[in-house]
Formats: structure tokens, C-alpha cells, sequence
């Protein structure tokens, strides 16, 4: 049962996702998975937990609000978010963006930092 869900997952996902090194995707395709599972809470005005994804630009923005997305990445892996209530994130998205989080809160690119 859990493989016909993982993989009902990937055929919702993987049009949103262009995998890479097998754990994460394109910075590009976060943003549309944000709106798609977390701006209902966290978008349009609303800043639930004082997060609000519609600032969320790239990774110059996981790496200026460090803090926050270190939460988001801990809620991710939790299970706590998307709540309950909420449309499901898919788990090769919840694996996907948590790695990818994880990868840019990492990996810094001074070149691209502003002075």
C-alpha cells in the first residue's frame, strides 16, 4: 500500500519537481510547491507562525532567514506540516524539499550574497 502511495505521489509531483542528484530539485520548482501546498496558511496575506512563503524569492531568502527555514525543514521532516487539515504534500515532495532546504542552508554561494 505504501508503494502505490509513494508512487501516486511521484505521477503528482514529479510534473512540479525536475529531481536531481536523487534527493533534490531545482531551486525553480519550489515556489510552485509552496503556493500549491503552503501559501493557504503561509501566502496571500496570511503569515501563520509568522512564516509568509510570498517573500520567498530563492535561496538568497533561505539564507537571510536562516532561522525560519531551518524550522520549515523541521516541520517538513515532522510530519507537522502541512497539518492534518490541510492538502497533502506528497512524500517524494516532503523528501525533495527537505533535502533541497537542507542542501541551500548548507551550501552558501558567496558569489551570489549582496555586499
Amino acid at each position: 500500500m505504501r508503494n502505490s502511495r509513494l508512487a501516486a505521489g511521484l505521477l503528482i509531483v514529479l510534473p512540479h519537481l525536475a529531481i536531481i542528484r536523487g534527493s533534490a530539485f531545482e531551486e525553480s520548482e519550489v515556489r510552485p510547491l509552496l503556493e500549491s501546498y503552503c501559501f493557504k496558511c503561509h501566502g496571500g496575506g496570511k503569515a501563520e507562525a509568522g512564516i509568509n512563503f510570498e517573500e520567498f524569492r530563492g535561496s538568497l531568502d533561505v539564507w537571510r532567514s536562516r532561522n525560519t527555514w531551518m524550522r520549515v525543514r523541521d516541520a517538513i521532516n515532522a510530519g507537522t506540516m502541512p497539518p492534518e487539515e490541510a492538502r497533502e504534500l506528497p512524500d517524494a515532495a516532503r523528501a525533495a524539499l527537505s533535502a533541497w532546504i537542507g542542501h541551500t542552508l548548507d551550501n552558501v554561494d558567496v558569489d551570489r550574497l549582496p555586499l
